[in-house]
């Protein structure tokens, strides 16, 4: 039996290690815009409420949570850039040509860019959660009416430039992050290869435009939005 510490630390193991920290990820943001998708609706009290009862469910569980969620996205971050280290030492001369083993390459812009993708998301993950926690200086009004945090940062022509922006890179890594996830994990052969592509398209257009859409949605709020 291969020991777990060489496991991990073989090209196989980290590329699974890769496809479950990136698929842990995408649940992950599954479950957060079904909450954020509340905001949809204009109604501070109704997200006030969901964002109470899920502090009081969790506690300072949700502290664990948040700092599980950012040690996760290091990880994948790291051995993303760990596996390009030893690809490009074991390939130092660039072929004219691409190809994988089972024909053409799927290089395009989203492939050949998913490391400095995932890099932009984990700074866009710390100024979120600056913004949403610590933003207005009183971590204990934030607490009490979340929605009004959300509304005013929403408010800045800045930040929603700044979030749109970061949710169609989100949209580009997920496109072929999901793919390349199950293929990692050994589940593409030529049955499931058109099904899952299709699917990772998408879970990247929904959570994409479904995150992008919240802070276009408050912006164009009349005045009076803020509770």
């Amino acid at each position: 039996m291969i020991p777990l510490r060489k496991a991990l630390t073989s090209s196989v193991g980290k590329k699974f290690l890769m496809a479950l920290t990136g698929l842990s990820l995408v649940l992950f943001l599954i479950t957060h815009l079904m909450g954020n998708a509340i905001l949809y609706t204009k109604n501070p009290e109704l997200f006030n409420s969901y964002s109470k009862k899920l502090h009081e469910a969790l506690g300072p569980l949700l502290y664990v949570a948040e700092v599980g969620l950012l040690a996760v996205i290091i990880i994948h971050i790291i051995t993303a850039l760990t596996l390009k280290k030893q690809n490009s030492e074991a390939r130092p001369i660039n072929y004219a040509e691409t190809k994988t083993k089972g024909g053409p390459t799927r290089a395009n812009a989203a492939s050949k860019n998913m490391i400095i993708t995932g890099i932009a998301l984990l700074g866009f993950l710390v100024l979120h959660i600056w913004q949403m926690k610590f933003g207005s200086g009183k971590p204990e009004a934030v607490e009490a009416n979340l929605y009004n945090v959300v509304y005013a940062v929403f408010k800045s022509p800045i930040f929603v430039g700044i979030y749109m922006f970061i949710m169609i890179l989100l949209g580009m890594h997920l496109r072929h992050g999901f793919w390349s996830a199950f293929q990692s994990l050994g589940a593409i052969n030529p049955r499931f290869d058109k099904p899952i592509t299709l699917a990772g398209y998408l879970l990247a257009a929904i959570l994409a435009f479904g995150f992008l859409g919240i802070p276009i949605w408050l912006f164009l709020d009349t005045p009076g939005g803020l509770q």
